[in-house]
């Protein structure tokens, strides 16, 4: 791939998912459905990504913004692997979609 200067652009995970995961496919989408996992807002999160205050928890949990160096890192490792079949990437936007199909309303609504 090139970058924005064409040079050549490398994840530096592109050799390991080469001889270990590519070669199966539930083992691909397990490791995008980890990935992409990280940027889902779960049942124990508010919508803007803090943990629901527990009982056993005496502060909140971590925020989006808190976590925005890791999600950055997930998104770069994810668009620098070494697809080898267009299914992958349609995977993974398929997934995105969802995402934002169940959680884009209350974001927007936050939001307003």
């Amino acid at each position: 791939r090139k970058g924005l200067n064409g040079d050549e652009v490398e994840s530096i995970f592109g050799q390991i998912f080469k001889e270990s995961i590519r070669s199966s496919r539930k083992q691909r989408e397990g490791l995008y459905r980890s990935l992409l996992g990280l940027f889902e807002v779960g049942e124990d999160e508010d919508v803007e990504g803090r943990r629901k205050k527990k009982r056993s928890e005496s502060k909140s949990g971590e925020t989006y913004v808190e976590k925005l160096p890791l999600l950055s890192f997930a998104v770069q490792v994810l668009a620098h692997l070494p697809y080898n079949t267009a299914n992958d990437p349609l995977f993974i936007i398929y997934s995105i979609a969802s995402n934002a199909m169940l959680h884009g309303a209350q974001l927007l609504d936050r939001l307003a």
